[in-house]
C-alpha cells in the first residue's frame, strides 16, 4: 500500500469517527436537553430569527447530523464492504443500535417517566425492534437510525418555536416532510459518487424512518402530559 492510499484510508476513518461521534452523542445532548426543558417555553422576541436559545441548538444538532451523514456517504459504503466480507456488518449494525438505545434509556430514565409513559416508550421500543428484524439488509437499518435522529431533531426544533409562540402549523407533518426531503437529497448526491448509486428504495426507508421517529416522539410526549395533567 502506498503512501496516498495510507492518507486516504486515514482520511476515511477520521471521517468515519467523527461520524459515529456526531450520531451517538447528539442523542444523548437531545435527551437531556429535553429533561432539563421546562414545561411550557417563555413568549419570545418575534425579531430574533430563533424562538429560543434549546430551538438554537436543535437546528445546530440538526445540521452537525445531516453534515455528518452527507460527508460520510462514500466512506461508509467502503466501511460497510469491509465489514460484510468480514460477515460483521450485522452484528455491527445491532452493536450500533444497541448503544444509542443504552444512552437514550438512561437518560430518560433519569426523568421518572410515569406508567404510561413507559408503557409508550416500551411500544415505541416493540414497533423498532420489529421493523429492524423485518429489513431485508443491515445497510437500510442505518437510514432508520440516521433520519429517525433527523426527523427527531426536526420535531422538537419546531415544538419548541411553536410553544414559544411562534405559529408552526402542523410540527410533525412539517418535520416528517422536511427530514423526508433531506433524505431525497441524500440519495442524489449519491448519483455524483462513484461508490454510491441513487435508489428510490432508500428514498422510502427514509421517509420511513422520519414517520417512525416523529411518531415516537408524538406518542411519549402525549403520554407525560397525561401523566402531568
Amino acid at each position: 500500500m502506498n503512501a496516498t492510499s495510507v492518507a486516504f484510508a486515514w482520511q476515511n476513518a477520521l471521517v468515519m469517527v467523527a461520524f459515529f461521534f456526531v450520531i451517538l452523542v447528539v442523542p444523548w445532548l437531545l435527551v437531556r436537553d429535553a429533561a432539563r426543558a421546562s414545561h411550557g417555553a417563555e413568549a419570545s422576541d418575534p425579531s430574533r430569527l430563533f424562538a429560543s436559545d434549546r430551538e438554537k441548538r436543535l437546528w445546530a444538532w440538526t445540521g452537525a447530523v445531516v453534515l455528518a451523514i452527507y460527508l460520510t456517504l462514500s466512506p461508509a459504503q467502503r466501511l460497510a464492504a469491509a465489514l460484510r466480507e468480514r460477515g460483521m456488518l450485522g452484528p455491527t449494525t445491532w452493536a450500533v443500535f444497541g448503544i444509542l438505545a443504552a444512552v437514550v434509556v438512561y437518560r430518560w430514565a433519569k426523568t421518572r417517566p410515569g406508567t404510561l409513559e413507559v408503557g409508550a416508550g416500551l411500544g415505541v421500543a416493540a414497533v423498532y425492534v420489529t421493523t429492524l428484524i423485518r429489513l431485508p439488509v443491515p445497510e437500510a437499518r442505518s437510514h432508520l437510525f440516521e433520519y429517525g435522529l433527523v426527523g427527531m431533531l426536526v420535531y422538537q426544533a419546531l415544538l419548541e418555536r411553536k410553544e414559544s409562540g411562534r405559529r408552526v402549523p402542523a410540527p410533525a407533518l412539517f418535520a416528517i416532510a422536511a427530514t423526508s426531503t433531506l433524505g431525497l437529497i441524500d440519495e442524489n448526491i449519491q448519483r455524483f459518487l462513484p461508490t454510491r448509486t441513487y435508489d428510490d428504495r432508500d428514498v422510502a426507508f427514509n421517509a420511513l424512518a422520519a414517520t417512525m421517529a416523529v411518531s415516537a416522539v408524538a406518542l411519549v410526549r402525549w403520554a407525560r402530559r397525561r401523566r402531568s395533567a
